[in-house]
């Protein structure tokens, strides 16, 4: 924190100054006693509001937080700093925020004024709103405080908070692609070593060693014995969604890299609603955070993919297709959705490494050449028009 000086307005004080020792040298001269006692106190006074300003600042606390620290543009987070004079003398003080770029305060003044006594607090509060993805520190502040007369004025600068905000990627509505689905655990029925409740073959006679909620009581009740289901194991999707940020800085096309955020933190989105499960590798830089994760089922999948687009950098750390060849092996079963400016080298060394390790894969281009194949779709093609309300 640096801390500045300065005087509210120097000529004024300066004059008031010169106008006292004026009055002083005159009540001297003409032995005018009660005159000499005023100018005395009020040199007493300015002296006294310097040395007040002096330490004005000192054991004034300041804590800012936030009522959340992840969401999506558009919505609003709110922000609140308490100030606390933690010292006998009191202090008049004014605080001005400045906010990042990406958060706009809903208010134009950003400065608030107040004046505390002894141990006193006061809290304030500002609402923004988010405007575009990424991470976010909230903005410096400066805080003025001085005497009670305002002759001598501190400022101070604060550091940036130490609050991140994570604005997620906008979600659009989008088309999603067919995935192919593969059964996790071989045969189905009887036979597969992990039931899954929600999709029954029929029913066969109830074993002890089975779970009393597998029982099928209507079942049990038509046929005079009791009776339990038989289930099939689910089929369902894994996803691994790649994004090649080299085809984009290339091209310089940071409009196409946002837009293929959005599809893919949208694409994400409908996955998991879907019960898949999710993963995420990326060539691109990820301030702050990891460029991988790995293909599962944890519910905290799709916060940690999001995580990561909204630390998304249009810089890379080199080939896609080596960060998958060298990230950790892939579960059986899994597909790839490859993000990528257009079809190049890079995308076919990607699709290349994909077959070897049998591993089907579609492309989602910004610009898709002629002869392409049906494995490649376009954002635009991804689009789905908002329906007014």
């Amino acid at each position: 924190m640096s801390e500045k000086y300065h005087q509210q307005s120097v000529y004024s004080v300066f004059i008031i100054q010169l106008a006292l020792a004026v009055f002083l040298m005159i009540a001297l001269l003409n032995g005018r006693r009660d005159l000499v006692l005023l100018t005395l106190l009020m040199l007493v006074i300015m002296t006294s509001a310097r040395w007040w300003s002096c330490v004005s600042l000192n054991r004034l606390r300041i804590e800012i937080r936030t009522d959340r620290s992840k969401l999506f543009p558009g919505e609003e987070l709110q922000v609140g700093v308490r100030v606390e004079n933690q010292k006998w003398l009191p202090v008049c003080f004014r605080l001005e925020m400045f906010f990042a770029g990406g958060l706009q305060p809903t208010e134009e003044d950003t400065t608030r004024e107040c004046g505390l006594l002894w141990h006193q607090g006061t809290e304030f509060q500002w609402k923004l709103r988010t405007l575009q993805r990424g991470v976010y520190r909230l903005g410096s502040a400066q805080i003025t405080a001085g005497d009670f007369f305002g002759f001598y004025l501190r400022a101070r600068k604060l550091e940036r908070a130490p609050v991140e905000i994570v604005v997620y990627p906008r979600i659009r509505p989008v088309r999603t692609p067919a995935y192919p689905a593969k059964n996790f655990f071989g045969q189905p029925g009887a036979r597969s070593p992990v039931q899954d409740p929600i999709y029954i073959l029929g029913t066969r006679d109830y074993h002890h060693w089975q779970p009393a909620r597998y029982i099928h009581w209507k079942a049990s009740a038509r046929h005079d014995r009791l009776q339990e289901k038989v289930f099939e194991p689910s089929s369902q999707a894994k996803i691994l969604f790649l994004l090649d940020a080299a085809s984009f800085a290339r091209h310089e096309a940071g409009a196409d890299f946002e837009r293929a955020i959005e599809v893919a933190a949208s694409t994400a989105l409908q996955c998991h609603r879907k019960g898949h499960a999710l993963g995420f590798l990326t060539n691109a830089t990820v301030e702050g955070g990891t460029n991988r994760v790995a293909v599962s089922h944890s519910p905290h999948k799709l916060s940690d993919i999001l995580e990561i687009l909204a630390r998304l950098k249009m810089q890379t750390v080199g080939a896609l297709a080596e960060s998958l060849r060298r990230g950790a092996p892939m579960p059986w079963g899994v597909s790839a959705v490859c993000f990528s400016y257009e079809i190049d080298e890079e995308t076919r060394a990607v699709e290349i490494l994909c077959k070897l390790r049998r591993i089907p894969v579609i492309f989602l281009l910004c610009r898709q050449a002629p002869g392409t194949g049906n494995a490649a779709m376009t954002l635009d093609e991804m689009a789905v028009e908002a329906v007014p309300t």
